[in-house]
């Protein structure tokens, strides 16, 4: 596990409390792991028992303590409200991974099924030397797996009309793919190298493709797109094979699959279906990523959930006021554990984050 910042358990600075508390003082409380009650008070016992700092007067209990320091005896409700508020450092804009300009278009056009990262295929030129591979032209995303997508956090990209978070009223992404362009990666049906061999193949099929309505998404469909693609049958006889795999978020603002849920787009779409096993384009109609409300009506979805350790600072000042920083993460991410013990499938995640 990476911790990134060297922060003492605490940190007591003696001045005089405007606030009724046993800890006289400004201090700092680590809160390792997690942001949540049961580490909030396992910081705090540590000054509150120290005969040193606690005020022989005081006989507040540690519950009343945190109480009077999170401004609510709801202590549940005031850890999450202050965490979900902390300061969570140098966040990276999501246009840094693909692109230096973040003015470029090139995001908005990925997501929508575009980019020479979706439409070219490897080559081999009469001198031998190949072009267009995929591992060279996407370089970035994987060194951004390896940095800052691993313990960093990344702004959503809100601004893209694909994950307008006031549009995005399920709390769920998903992409869905409908070929594989890189051969050697044991995913897909991209198997030989290259050229002509590996044009139009498939990725995995996973699901079945019910029906496309191109009124969702106007800001990634051609303008004067319209009306709704039903795909009756399957494989061969529909769709051919298609490939869906999303993630969903919780409401709660201090919950990881929220405050990581950029980081999880990322890995997701770029990371592990792109470069990991080449699917690529986008299904005609619809973009090839974006909030569930804009995306094909399908019959299931693989699903990927954010596993973090987090390391919050808690500072309390004189005035009993409390503020949080982030300041060390360590995310994995692993396929998602749904309701029942469905696991891996998008919807079941939904409906356990909203039971």
């Amino acid at each position: 596990m990476r911790f990134h910042h060297s922060i003492p358990l605490l940190v007591y600075l003696a001045t005089s409390s405007k606030a009724d508390l046993c800890i006289k003082g400004a201090f700092k409380l680590t809160l390792e792991e997690e942001c949540s009650v049961e580490t909030l008070k396992d910081a705090y016992e540590e000054l509150y028992n120290n005969e040193v700092l606690k005020d022989d007067s005081c006989s507040n209990t540690v519950e009343e303590d945190l109480a009077e320091i999170l401004g609510t005896a709801d202590l549940d409700a005031g850890v999450q409200a202050l965490c979900a508020g902390a300061d969570l450092g140098n966040t990276i804009p999501f246009e840094e991974i693909s692109h230096e300009n973040p003015d470029d278009l090139f995001t908005k056009t990925y997501f929508d099924g575009g980019t020479y990262w979706n439409e070219e295929v490897q080559t081999t030129l009469e001198t031998g030397q190949n072009t267009k591979v995929l591992q060279d032209d996407a370089a970035k995303v994987n060194r951004f797996y390896e940095s800052e997508a691993s313990y960093g956090v990344v702004e959503w990209p809100d601004h893209l009309s694909n994950f307008e978070l006031d549009k995005c009223d399920i709390n769920a992404a998903m992409c869905c793919w409908p070929q594989d362009r890189q051969a050697g990666d044991n995913n897909g049906n991209c198997n030989q190298r290259y050229d002509n061999r590996c044009k139009d193949k498939d990725p995995a099929d996973n699901t079945d493709l019910c029906l496309v309505n191109m009124n969702r998404a106007p800001g990634s469909v051609p303008v004067g797109s319209d009306g709704i693609i039903v795909h009756e049958n399957d494989d061969g006889d529909g769709e051919g094979a298609i490939h869906c795999h999303g993630f969903a978020w919780s409401n709660n603002g201090n919950h990881a699959s929220n405050r990581y849920k950029a980081n999880n787009l990322f890995y997701v779409s770029m990371y592990d279906h792109m470069t990991q096993r080449g699917y690529v384009r986008n299904i005609h109609g619809s973009p090839m990523c974006a909030c569930l409300e804009q995306m094909p009506v399908v019959t299931r979805s693989d699903c990927t959930q954010i596993d973090v350790e987090e390391t919050f600072e808690i500072s309390v000042d004189t005035n009993g006021k409390a503020s949080a920083k982030l300041t060390s993460n360590d995310i994995d991410f692993n396929a998602c554990q749904g309701k029942n013990n469905n696991n891996n499938d998008l919807e079941c995640k939904e409906r356990m984050l909203i039971q």
